[in-house]
């Protein structure tokens, strides 16, 4: 069951999804914390039956949504195309009666029709061409299975480059919040960015996240200092589309408490959803050579070995506390990877063997035990984003890794002055993530400062447009701003905790 609660003024609102069980509306009852304010709970869902035991026995409770009239239909949906509804030509007037006649009132497929006559030219061919796509078969359908057809008539309106992004969400649970930059990444890193001139990859992708966004395929969730969304999100009746769609093309094989989604013996990305341990038994290692991406979610009990993932691109492992040291010692095998995550997983050493992973492009080890990178992490010269929990050590010759584009959390408490002095050797660096906290924590605290400030000064003048700096209330970083020179000319987001007394002099 999936439930969310929302505490309103006075009272609450729940949002259940189709799995529903008299048992949840029961364990629903009692999460609140007094039995009056059972009686102060809305419900909403689409299954009438749900709707009428929630509401037992006062059943005129009950409030059926109705459809958009006429003119809001109209309003919606070309509000959605142009800048004002009054702009819509003349001569597109009856096609737009028509259209919106076969929407019955539907929001969602309001939306989505308006999403993509928004990405074609404004003519009257092209939208009788929509509308003709439609069918006069919608008629009779069922609400649901109509709104089912125009997600369906979106997608296969995607060029082919955003279909397989589109198909790629299936990796995830329902409901999940969706992280752009890790999603932009995980995209890079199975290969589904082309290249083009004048662009390169990340900003490519960024495109084809906005685009989707565009096209009302995706929902938008928070938003970012430069106005982007943070994440998103994608709507259930979305979801089950793409479910069904990638179950259908062998795109992703999503095996949970319940059910393996594909009964084919290749599978090429592989999602384990709770806790898989029994399915992953059936798994042998002919069907796991073809597997390009690998993701976990929650406590899976145990994954596969991964000897057995031959060609594997992404390996992204999230908040699994059931993973262990040795589920991963021989991930050095693993020469094609170029994106991994144990984000959050009891993972508490990184083997040796790390530095053969020539291609990787994206290690993610925030919130695990680890300590300590081995030495040989230095070899990674492909390596573009390194995140390591706060109180890791870096080896020495971390300047050799000139492709490092973003660097969190480094401890001073934990590493050299030699270490921080060699960051200036990292000229491509972007995002810095510092944790500092002066006095006796910090062996050498005049060299670790004086080689800060010589880092600091070179990668401000180079390409270091994010700093962010964890430090206490009683440890100043004044010395790091007002010694700067040259000043950092690419500067755009600062995040510091606590906040500075004063701003620096140069800004």
């Amino acid at each position: 069951m999936q439930c969310f609660f929302t505490k309103l003024p006075d009272r609450y609102l729940v949002i259940i999804d189709d799995l529903w069980s008299k048992q949840a509306w029961k364990e629903v009852q009692c999460a609140f914390p007094q039995n009056n304010n059972a009686s102060k709970i809305i419900t909403t869902t689409r299954i009438e039956d749900v709707a009428n035991y929630c509401s037992f026995p006062h059943k005129e409770y009950v409030y059926r949504m109705m459809p958009l009239d006429s003119d809001d239909s109209r309003s919606l949906f070309l509000k959605r195309i142009f800048y004002h509804k009054d702009d819509c030509p003349p001569e597109l007037k009856l096609v737009t009666d028509d259209i919106l006649r076969k929407c019955h009132g539907l929001p969602l497929a309001i939306v989505n029709i308006a999403s993509l006559l928004a990405t074609k030219p404004i003519s009257k061919r092209e939208w009788e061409r929509v509308r003709n796509s439609l069918g006069s078969a919608l008629e009779q359908d069922h609400e649901l299975e109509l709104v089912k057809k125009i997600l369906f008539l979106s997608y296969c309106d995607l060029p082919h480059y955003l279909k397989i992004c589109f198909l790629d969400l299936s990796i995830f649970p329902e409901d999940h919040v969706i992280g752009r930059l890790c999603l932009i990444r995980k995209w890079i890193a199975e290969g589904f960015i082309a290249e083009q001139q004048g662009q390169n990859l990340v900003n490519t992708a960024e495109n084809y996240f906005s685009e989707l966004i565009n096209r009302n395929m995706i929902e938008p969730v928070g938003t970012d200092y430069s106005g982007r969304p943070r994440a998103c999100r994608v709507h259930d009746i979305m979801f089950d589309l793409i479910i069904s769609l990638a179950a259908k093309e062998n795109f992703v094989t999503i095996m949970d408490d319940h059910k393996l989604t594909s009964s084919t013996n290749k599978i090429r990305r592989l999602s384990l959803q709770g806790n898989c341990e029994a399915q992953c038994l059936l798994l042998g290692t002919k069907s796991l050579s073809q597997v390009r991406s690998f993701t976990v979610f929650g406590n899976v009990g145990k994954i596969p070995p991964l000897l057995n993932f031959h060609i594997l691109r992404v390996l992204d492992i999230q908040n699994c506390p059931n993973l262990e040291d040795r589920d991963i010692e021989n991930i050095g095998s693993l020469s094609h990877l170029r994106y991994i995550s144990l984000y959050n997983s009891n993972i508490g050493k990184i083997p040796m063997q790390i530095g053969r992973l020539q291609h990787l492009q994206t290690l993610d080890l925030r919130a695990t035990r680890i300590k300590e990178l081995p030495a040989t992490i230095v070899q990674l010269h492909q390596l573009v984003r390194l995140s390591v929990p706060n109180g890791v050590g870096l080896p020495n010759g971390i300047g050799d890794m000139t492709a490092l584009e973003e660097l969190s959390m480094l401890d001073a408490s934990k590493n050299s002055p030699e270490v921080v002095q060699e960051l200036r050797n990292l000229t491509k660096l972007k995002v810095l993530g510092i944790k500092w906290c002066g006095g006796n924590a910090i062996n050498g605290e005049g060299s670790f400062k004086k080689s800060l400030i010589s880092s600091f000064c070179n990668l401000g003048e180079r390409n270091l447009h994010s700093l962010r700096i964890e430090t206490t209330e009683r440890c100043s970083m004044d010395f790091l701003f007002d010694s700067l020179c040259p000043h950092p000319c690419h500067m755009r987001t600062s995040n510091n905790r606590p906040i500075f007394p004063r701003l620096p002099k140069w800004l």
